[in-house]
């Protein structure tokens, strides 16, 4: 809808016409100095203006201006590696037949790491294992990314190490099944989708994070892949994607995603995952949704010490606390995941005590489940989505505070 705006000396009655067909579209009562007048069609108008002495002005031809769009920030969308992911590995006496075998001698999807998961080898066992080539590949879950009103700036995946490494990886497209087959060993791309990197550290005892920046062909491939499931393999570089044979050993540990192994996959201090993920950093409109009332949330176990609906807010109850949860039977958290929160709240004179849980007895903010984040009234907040599978469940503010309002930024 459009506006008018601008200034008037004195209390007026101001009457906006219609110059398309000559109809009174506003008419209100306005005190001096400033106004605005909006929820107006766009086009021109003849405004009059009656003061309060009976003196009356026309102005015609008068526009009415729409509102200027709100400019588009920076948006990181995170995506974590699926449970499918794992490895594949295939052997021959020749290097050209173990690179090139279509169906793998070895298949693991419940790793959760593996110190050779990215290799390409002369053994040395001789026979059927003189050469050993391994591959690792992965999933990414794009149902809920969308292109449409988004401009993909950078895409970036990110590997946590371990162990072995001994050259370089190269990151490519996969065509694998889900899930995961002996049969996807050669369901690989042949074109580098970032620049190869590194594998080795000084230190093979310590973990690290390893990015690949995706060059404008793997942008391209997560541009199309959005609203489906982006997958990759990790393929060891100097032999295996170079086709040089080799003469020794080269060997790439990694993490994988593996849910069962949650004190492998959680690392260091089993609070932060070591679990592969995806960042998709775009350019939007930020579009903030409100999700505030009795339509989205109860107090907690529905005990009204929990908190207390006062008709604009959330109260704390006798506990001291504000604690809701999302409201039985509702569905709206239901694979809802947000990219940031902010919660506005009175009758505190500094930051409190936060935290947003989902359902898997997780914590989206902050990211270990057994602390709190100090934020102030509407301070914006980054969500983490570890698991899939997870919803929001719960919000508290360990403080005796008014909940006026909470928001997410939409992805």
């Amino acid at each position: 809808m459009a506006s008018i705006s601008g200034n008037i000396s004195s209390d007026a009655r101001l009457i906006v016409v219609k110059e398309s067909d000559w109809t009174v579209e506003s008419n209100t009562v306005e005190t001096s100095g400033a106004f605005e007048l909006d929820g107006l069609a766009s086009g021109n108008k003849t405004v009059i203006s009656i003061a309060s002495t009976g003196e009356a002005l026309g102005y015609g031809g008068v526009v009415a201006v729409e509102p200027a769009a709100p400019d588009p920030i920076l948006h990181t969308a995170r995506y974590f590696s699926t449970f499918d992911d794992g490895y594949l590995a295939g052997w021959s006496s020749s290097f050209s037949t173990a690179r090139s075998l279509g169906t793998a001698g070895e298949i693991n999807d419940n790793y959760a790491n593996w110190n050779m998961a990215v290799r390409a080898s002369k053994t040395g066992m001789g026979g059927n294992y003189e050469y050993m080539v391994m591959r690792s590949f992965f999933y990414f879950d794009l149902a809920n990314f969308s292109t449409s009103g988004r401009t993909i700036q950078d895409v970036k995946v990110t590997f946590k190490n371990r162990d072995y490494r001994d050259s370089s990886v190269s990151i490519v497209e996969g065509t694998q099944s889900t899930p995961l087959s002996v049969d996807d060993f050669d369901a690989i791309g042949s074109t580098e989708l970032a620049t190869r990197l590194s594998w080795t550290v000084a230190d093979e005892y310590i973990a690290n994070w390893k990015t690949f920046v995706l060059n404008s062909t793997g942008k391209t491939y997560i541009s199309n892949k959005a609203g489906d499931v982006a997958k990759f393999c990790l393929r060891e570089s100097n032999y295996d994607f170079d086709n040089a044979t080799p003469s020794t050993e080269k060997r790439n540990g990694l993490y994988f995603s593996e849910e069962n192994y949650p004190d492998l996959v959680w690392s260091p201090y089993h609070y932060y995952p070591s679990r592969p993920y995806l960042e998709i950093e775009y350019m939007k409109v930020p579009v903030w949704s409100v999700k505030l009332d009795q339509v989205y949330w109860e107090p907690w176990n529905e005990d009204s010490d929990s908190a207390v609906w006062n008709g604009t807010g959330w109260e704390a109850g006798t506990y001291g606390s504000v604690d809701i949860q999302v409201k039985t039977g509702t569905t709206w958290a239901n694979n809802y995941k947000p990219l940031k929160m902010k919660v506005t709240f009175t009758g505190a004179s500094g930051p409190v005590t936060l935290a947003l849980f989902g359902t898997k007895n997780s914590s989206f903010y902050p990211y270990d489940p057994w602390e709190y984040g100090d934020v102030e009234s509407g301070q914006e907040v980054t969500l983490d989505w570890y698991w899939p599978d997870d919803n929001i469940f719960e919000l508290y503010i360990d403080a005796d505070v008014v909940i006026t309002n909470v928001e997410f930024l939409e992805r």
